[in-house]
């Protein structure tokens, strides 16, 4: 968001308490944090991920350019949100945040349902030749497709293709919408896309 006041009013006018969203300063891994009540609701470091099952608390990640990853369980009784750049896909953030949904939830895998937000495309995400050994299956000359990456996880992890919505990414990449969203390849604003979800 460009500034907190904004930030606020979009908040509120999805029923999310701005008092009450939880995220942090994010570092690219792959740590995530569970919410357990709203005494908990606040700004963190350290942390790419949030996952809560109590209501009413907005779990938020901010991106300009990387993935926003939402998770739930089906019955609605928990939610998460991640962030993924490539150093936390690297990293396992995905396959973290699946592992604790379950975890937690006491749900299958095909009781888990995603989706994925706005990001850089894989036309536009230009990336050194490393990335081919990163990510075998979703490099190809010189790009890399985030989104491809975040589904081949998430299937690893044995969640049905079906369940993965990639609608809101689809057709919106930020470094070709930059009126729309921020990006930080493009850099012709400073700021971030804020992301969240709540029960």
């Amino acid at each position: 968001m460009a500034d907190e006041p904004q930030r606020n009013k979009i908040l509120a006018s999805q029923a999310m308490n701005p008092s009450l969203l939880t995220s942090s300063k994010q570092v690219h891994g792959k740590q995530i944090l569970i919410v357990k009540n709203s005494s908990e609701a606040r700004r963190y470091e350290g942390f790419d991920g949030f996952m809560t099952g109590f209501r009413g608390i907005p779990l938020g990640v901010f991106t300009a350019d990387c993935v926003p990853v939402f998770l739930a369980d089906k019955k609605g009784t928990f939610a998460a949100v991640l962030h993924a750049g490539w150093k936390g896909l690297h990293g396992g953030i995905v396959e973290n945040g699946v592992e604790t949904l379950l975890k937690i939830s006491g749900t299958e895998s095909s009781g888990i349902i995603a989706g994925i937000g706005p990001h850089i495309c894989g036309e536009c995400y230009k990336v050194g030749m490393e990335f081919g050994d990163y990510f075998p299956e979703s490099f190809k000359n010189g790009r890399m497709g985030l989104a491809n990456e975040i589904v081949l996880r998430l299937k690893s992890k044995n969640i049905p293709e079906m369940n993965i919505d990639r609608a809101p990414s689809d057709g919106f990449c930020t470094f070709h919408n930059n009126d729309l969203f921020f990006s930080y390849r493009k850099g012709e604003k400073a700021a971030r896309l804020l992301s969240a979800i709540m029960l």
